[in-house]
């Protein structure tokens, strides 16, 4: 084939692989950043490298479930790219030039963007895909995500502060705002024990029930709500009034683990105590009876 004849067909084939590209507007694409960001959150990324490997594996997914169009997936992984996340002090740098087009380059710290010539400003948010628009920055309040939303494995969208999209239960709607990690350990409660505890201790779940308190525990041990029910053998926080161990329960036929005062009893009433029964034995929850 003719050089020339050679050249066209590269650049026709470069032609119509841009034009099957989404743009970041696209509805799947807006979902599936959204989906990483809850997946692989920017502000935890150990490094660009981890963060576009994590990106990976849940664009992936998301392709694999029918949530994202093939030919989506470089546009998100270009955002994710062309983004500060892993990389301490870079910073997102726009830039209007002379004939009014907008440029954006990530710079390895604040004092690298130009900002003292005109039309340069260091962006306020991690992408470029976002820093940026037709004046310079673009402000840090954006709604270009939409609501918390989704199904299993293609959660995302926008929460309030201090909350993430996940998914929550196995039937609609699937995908909520819960916390993200930032709150105490006891302000949470399971099954999200993801909050912050002194150092070199964790949060645990101090059972498997849904609503229950999770609890500060020290890093290697492990947690009520992790525990075998066969054995119920785990660490669980001491209470105020003293010592609150790991203990089986049974509701409905399904045995669980939950903590409780060291002294409490499982006894009847109206509610039922939740306490401690024989060796051998699990303290029913519905009658407050101990059981084989």
């Amino acid at each position: 084939m003719p050089r020339s004849l050679l050249v066209a067909a590269i650049v026709a084939v470069a032609s119509r692989s841009l034009a099957a590209d989404c743009p970041t507007t696209d509805p799947e694409v807006v979902a599936a950043r959204a989906a990483v960001e809850t997946s692989c959150p920017c502000a935890t990324a150990t490094s660009a490298g981890a963060r576009r490997e994590c990106a990976r594996g849940v664009l992936r997914g998301l392709v694999g479930d029918g949530a994202l169009a093939p030919e989506c997936v470089r546009a998100v992984r270009r955002c994710v790219q062309r983004s500060i996340c892993g990389r301490p002090d870079a910073v997102t740098c726009c830039g209007v030039r002379e004939n009014g087009t907008v440029r954006c380059r990530i710079k390895r710290a604040a004092s690298k963007c130009p900002t003292g010539r005109p039309g340069y400003c260091v962006g306020a948010v991690p992408s470029c895909c976002d820093a940026c628009d037709a004046t310079g920055c673009a402000p840090t309040t954006t709604t270009t995500l939409p609501e918390c939303g989704g199904g299993p494995g293609s959660c995302g969208g926008r929460c309030p502060s201090g909350l993430t999209c996940a998914f929550v239960q196995d039937a609609f709607p699937f995908c909520g705002c819960v916390p993200d990690g930032s709150q105490p350990c006891g302000s949470a409660t399971v099954p999200f024990c993801n909050g912050t505890c002194p150092l070199g201790e964790r949060c645990g779940a101090e059972g498997i029930v849904p609503g229950l308190p999770c609890s500060c525990i020290p890093e290697a041990a492990t947690a009520c709500g992790e525990s075998s029910t066969s054995t119920c053998t785990a660490t669980c926080a001491d209470g105020v009034d003293g010592t609150r161990v790991c203990a089986p329960f049974v509701v409905s036929s399904t045995d669980l683990c939950i903590c409780v005062d060291a002294d409490g009893e499982c006894t009847p009433g109206a509610p039922p105590t939740l306490g401690l029964c024989p060796p051998g034995e699990r303290c029913e929850v519905t009658s407050g009876q101990c059981m084989p």
